[in-house]
């Protein structure tokens, strides 16, 4: 697979992440009642809310993956400190 069509692939996922939690945010106060409509839709954030983390999660660390060089040599650590040029802590 090419290096853009990873990109591409990357952007579609985290939109489609970003829409889940717009979405799960929206139905935040549902409450189970007797209509079908909410029961279905507290049903869905149940599920939204059961992998939309996990999911953002799993595109930083393959997007860090990808930052960093090809052979690995580069640290958590170093990366940080590389890339923190406006913070002023140390590591």
């Amino acid at each position: 697979m090419a290096d853009r069509d990873r990109l591409n692939n990357i952007v579609a996922l985290s939109s489609f992440g970003i829409f889940l939690v717009v979405f799960g945010h929206s139905y935040a106060n549902l409450t189970l009642n007797d209509d079908s409509f909410m029961r279905f839709m507290y049903s869905l954030r149940s599920v939204i809310y059961s992998f939309h983390m996990p999911l953002f999660i799993f595109i930083s660390g393959y997007l860090f993956l990808h930052t960093t060089n090809r052979a690995g040599s580069l640290p958590f650590a170093g990366f940080v400190k590389k890339n923190s040029s406006g913070f002023s802590f140390h590591i």
